[in-house]
């Protein structure tokens, strides 16, 4: 005979992303650490390597970072590095109040090959963001990150939604024009015409 134990998953779950939040705080047990600016981040190989494409292939390929246990990153806020570790470690997703910080965090889930941040992401742009003063930059962020899912939603804004004024006034004001960007969204406008 078998006994039968009450399950209480959510309690457990909870437990766990506290304590997974507890260890990436306090850094024991860390086995790598990254530097961002004058901050470091001492983290857990097993646990990125659980959650991202991007870092198993850090810790399992041939690089370099296999074996010398610790990276500098120049080309983040430490903040928001602070942030998407512990996304990672916890599933809390960063904060997204205002477009450009939420662009952002689509690139560094782009980057780092965090799928199911990015999708949260392109649906936190599209649904809430998403208006004729923004919809030329989330456009070319979308064609840019590969979030294809913002990058129809922001078409059919743009063709359905957007009056002709509201399009001539998003191309002028807004500053991606000039350089790599303005080829970009030119680019990313052809697709939409067509």
């Amino acid at each position: 005979m078998t006994i039968s134990r009450p399950v209480h998953k959510v309690d457990n779950k909870l437990q766990i992303v506290e304590n997974l939040e507890k260890l990436l705080k306090s850094g024991e047990y860390s086995d790598f650490e990254f530097t961002v600016g004058q901050c470091r981040f001492p983290v857990h190989k097993a646990i990125l390597h659980s959650q991202s494409v991007y870092f198993a292939a850090m810790f399992s390929g041939d690089y370099q970072e296999k074996t010398v246990g610790s990276v500098a990153i120049e080309d983040i806020d430490a903040a928001l590095f602070a942030e998407l570790l512990l996304y990672i470690y916890t599933g809390q997703v960063p904060a997204m109040a205002e477009v450009d910080r939420a662009i952002e965090i689509l690139i560094i889930s782009d980057r780092y090959q965090l799928e199911s941040l990015k999708a949260i992401v392109e649906s936190e742009l599209s649904e809430k963001m998403l208006t004729t003063e923004s919809m030329f930059t989330l456009l070319l962020a979308a064609d840019t990150y590969n979030a294809p899912s913002l990058k129809e939603k922001a078409m059919e804004f743009i063709a359905g939604r957007a009056s002709s004024k509201d399009i001539l006034k998003g191309l002028f004001d807004n500053t991606l024009f000039g350089g790599q960007k303005s080829k970009s969204l030119m680019k990313v406008i052809q697709e939409l015409i067509k």
